[in-house]
């Protein structure tokens, strides 16, 4: 069975490094659990409406041959993840250069 493409891309874009950051970096990014935790709900709740009206409106589509053909509320569970790690990547890779901005002044 193929990995869908829109999987290996987060395979490959986002959790690879995510899970790189964190296995180098996890004691840094440990302490700030909550605030990871903050920002998965935050965004979360706030891309769900916009990913539901889009999808229902039709204004975005996933072709059956990038995701999986599973659906829930019309949206492939490839979205989600991207919905919950993206955001964690970039809030890892921004709490990472402020704590190294702030260990350089």
């Amino acid at each position: 069975m193929r990995i869908p493409p829109y999987l290996e891309c987060l395979i490959l874009l986002v959790w690879l490094p995510l899970g790189l950051l964190w296995l180098i970096f996890w004691q840094r990014l440990y302490i700030h659990r909550k605030l990871f935790l903050e920002i998965l709900v935050v965004c979360f709740v706030g891309a769900l409406p916009i990913e539901l009206l889009s999808a229902y409106s039709g204004i975005w589509t996933w072709p059956a041959s990038c995701c999986t053909n599973v659906r829930l509320f019309r949206i492939p569970p490839e979205e989600y993840l991207f919905i919950l790690f993206v955001p964690t990547q970039m809030a890892t890779l921004a709490l990472l250069a402020w704590e190294l901005s702030r260990r350089k002044s």
